[in-house]
């Protein structure tokens, strides 16, 4: 009489079922691992799509500031406003608008915005809110007016398209993310040059 025909002893079949729990338990723990894993990459990059998102809309309104209505220009610390051309991701019918960035009283990054009409409207137009970011406790803007004669950032420029604009951004205390500060230069013309 072989092995198969009289059976597996009591002994064998507890090992071999202790093996196999073995072996599920190291499968559920992976996978359990692997969708963690998963949850906070996908996490990761919808952080860095918001911000890497809000940061192409910010270059996008700087290169479509208008070089025609630059007395339009109002750059404080914590807002900046200009006539300038909508970013594509914005929808309007009408891409040149007055713009404002600044932050609410509800901490969001705000872009703020009417549509631009070279005669004085008979209607007031709407405003729009676009909201960038949340969770912001303020931005901080600075200015380089003209790099011949400036040697620092001013905190407020009015009346001139300035050389370059600085953006910095604070989160809420308790927000892990983190943004370096953007330097954009305005492209007067489409090709840098100035009016």
């Amino acid at each position: 009489m072989t092995a198969w025909q009289r059976g597996f002893t009591l002994l064998e079949l507890l090992v071999a079922l202790a093996v196999l729990g073995l072996i599920i338990v190291g499968t559920v723990q992976g996978v359990r691992y692997g969708i963690k894993s998963w949850d906070s990459v996908a996490h990761q990059l919808d952080t860095t799509a918001e911000l890497d998102g809000t940061d192409r809309v910010f270059r996008d309104l700087v290169h479509g500031i208008s070089p025609v209505r630059n007395g339009s220009f109002n750059g404080q610390r914590d807002s900046v406003s200009f006539i300038g051309h909508l970013p594509l991701a914005v929808p309007a019918a009408r891409r040149a608008a007055a713009l404002t960035l600044a932050v609410s009283a509800d901490h969001r990054l705000l872009l703020r915005w009417t549509p631009y009409r070279h005669a004085t409207p008979l209607v007031v137009p709407p405003v729009a809110d676009v909201e960038l970011l949340r969770n912001v406790r303020s931005i901080e803007l600075s200015y380089w007016a003209n790099l011949d004669e400036a040697t620092e950032w001013q905190s407020m420029v009015s009346g001139i398209v300035p050389r370059l604009i600085r953006l910095h951004i604070v989160f809420m205390p308790g927000d892990p993310r983190h943004w370096p500060d953007l330097i954009v230069a305005p492209m007067v013309n489409g090709v840098g040059a100035r009016l």
